[in-house]
């Protein structure tokens, strides 16, 4: 009767929840925790439990940067292409923060390159975005479509030129009146080589227009805990 007990308190604990419905796993993930997760794994924590925003641990290893921790989820049957309240993979939270090595173990588990969330954004997207140019050269070369367009009808060309403009400075003369909106604050780190690498795959820094890109203004689409 005390074993069933004890046994119960543990099951208990391990499923238990904060109020923003995160698990224990899920905050040893977030961490990059490999040996308290794979602890909670072995007494029945669910790979798959999701948080009141549908992110499951994935998300928070991803997210974070711990490739070990990704590892052991995917070993555990959580799915590759699993998605949150706004359709965001695990792959999309990598490529936003800029894991190379988390976002190469995900495509050798599966993860589809041309996947998009709710609002129509790729990895790539994402990767430009946020001026990642290393992450941006590995999905080119893994077949990313750059002329996939968004929900909002932007490309990665356009998503990624706040970034580039800023890299680049006084270079960058703008010749539409939409692009007088202010870059970023803080100039993403490689984004003079991302700038580089997209003018050799056409973008044209001195004849470009398009529809406004408020960089400043789109939302976060990471729902964070």
């Amino acid at each position: 009767s005390s074993d069933l007990s004890s046994e119960s308190c543990r099951s208990a604990a391990v499923a238990a929840r904060d109020r923003e419905g995160c698990t224990a796993l899920q905050w040893a993930a977030k961490r990059g925790d490999v040996d308290s997760s794979a602890l909670l794994l072995a007494h029945g924590a669910d790979a798959e439990a999701k948080a009141k925003n549908s992110q499951v641990a994935l998300h928070f290893a991803a997210e974070g940067g711990h490739e070990a921790a990704c590892a052991l989820l995917l070993d555990h049957g959580t799915s590759v292409s699993a998605g949150d309240s706004e359709g965001c993979t695990p792959q999309h939270f990598a490529a936003m923060a800029g894991h190379m090595d988390v976002c190469k173990l995900l495509a050798r588990r599966g993860a589809d390159i041309s996947e998009t969330d709710d609002f129509g954004y790729t990895a790539l997207h994402y990767a430009a975005e946020h001026g990642h140019a290393a992450l941006c050269t590995f999905f080119l070369e893994r077949g990313a479509d750059l002329d996939a367009k968004t929900a909002f009808g932007f490309s990665v060309l356009q998503l990624a030129v706040p970034s580039c403009r800023s890299a680049f400075g006084a270079f960058f003369v703008p010749t539409h009146e939409v692009l007088e909106s202010p870059p970023r604050s803080v100039t993403p780190k490689g984004t003079t080589k991302l700038a580089a690498r997209l003018m050799d795959r056409g973008l044209s820094f001195d004849s470009l227009t398009f529809a406004p890109v408020p960089a400043l203004e789109l939302p976060d689409r990471r729902a964070h805990v």
